[in-house]
């Protein structure tokens, strides 16, 4: 480029815009290629030390023929920093690629492919009038697994909720809707021994894994899933408690004051429906975006208003607390409506 266009570039804002648009591409590209290199084995390849490529080949299950492939995203993991070549030998560079090389921290992997995939997608498609919403509700069910790893990401916060409206110990029935990993309800279950939980999970393949993690923590006699819809569901006046963590948003708007009738007369008196969700006011980039998705999604509510919903919740019978768990996400409420003990 001559000096004279080099010096036109820069000021008229070109060369600015080109750098500010750079930074914001490697934090996209960095979420992408960690979700990636968490879905095709490379973080745990590289987790356990430095390889080469014939070693990555090997280690993460591929053929000789696409090593090109493989060398064309390591090149991407070292632009974006999160690997690093000594000798020829890749490593992990990155203190968030270490991270998320650990099973530990499964969740925030699966948050990286959610956003990579499933909320880039809805972006992608946000205000296009020839989208099908059917295809945007495929894509979501495409990531169910996914979205039921990333959920956990909460789990902290939910796990201390659920410790203040649990008893430590005693008779008590808990229904769980929309259990996905079953984290609550395992930690329901060994929170207090006299607990007995149902858990309610429509994904089949969610609840069936779920069953097997009961079986092997030993809590086959006190918890069963059932997999299915709960609106397909009927029980009366049995439950002390019944939660919707991170999923009301599964329900349509014009739904919600029957379904929170139903529960209403699912509870015993004095029984306690703990609804956790995201609200529209978050002033976070991921609320906005599942504000988005929940506007978007065929069969899906907006995310609520936390200033509207307790009216909703008190037409339908609660008494209604609302709580703020995290000072970190003021956008997520927890609503805690009570059946009365003279209802």
């Amino acid at each position: 480029m001559k000096f004279f266009d080099y010096l036109k570039w820069i000021v008229t804002g070109q060369a600015g815009a080109y750098w500010r648009l750079s930074r914001s591409m490697k934090g996209l590209y960095t979420v992408c290629f960690l979700a990636r290199a968490g879905q095709s084995g490379l973080l745990a390849a590289l987790g356990s030390g430095s390889r080469s490529t014939p070693e990555l080949l090997r280690a993460m299950r591929l053929e000789p023929g696409a090593a090109p492939v493989l060398e064309a995203f390591l090149h991407l993991g070292l632009t974006v920093g999160q690997l690093a070549r000594d000798d020829g030998r890749f490593r992990l560079k990155g203190r968030l690629a270490r991270s998320l090389s650990r099973a530990a921290f499964d969740p925030f992997l699966a948050l990286a492919e959610e956003v990579g995939g499933l909320h880039v997608s809805y972006i992608g498609k946000a205000l296009d009038r020839e989208t099908d919403p059917r295809e945007l509700l495929e894509v979501t069910d495409r990531f169910s697994e996914i979205i039921a790893r990333s959920s956990r990401v909460a789990e902290p916060v939910l796990k201390n909720v659920l410790e203040g409206i649990l008893p430590r110990s005693g008779a008590f029935e808990l229904l769980e809707i929309g259990s996905g990993s079953g984290a609550y309800l395992l930690h329901a279950l060994a929170w207090n021994p006299g607990l007995v939980a149902t858990g309610v999970e429509r994904v089949e393949s969610i609840a069936r894994d779920l069953e097997q993690k009961i079986r092997a923590a030993g809590y086959a006699s006190r918890a069963r899933v059932l997999a299915s819809d709960v609106r397909a569901l009927d029980f009366s006046g049995r439950f002390d408690c019944i939660t919707l963590l991170n999923n009301l948003y599964y329900f349509p708007e014009s739904e919600h004051t029957q379904l929170l009738g139903r529960l209403y007369g699912w509870l015993k008196p004095g029984g306690t429906l703990a609804v956790a969700t995201l609200c529209r006011n978050g002033n976070a980039p991921l609320d906005a975006v599942m504000h988005m998705w929940s506007a978007m999604t065929p069969g899906a509510s907006v995310l609520v208003d936390p200033e509207a919903f307790p009216g909703v919740m008190g037409r339908a019978g609660f008494c209604v607390d609302v709580v703020t768990p995290s000072a970190v996400a003021p956008g997520f409420k927890v609503f805690l409506g009570q059946r009365p003990m003279d209802a």
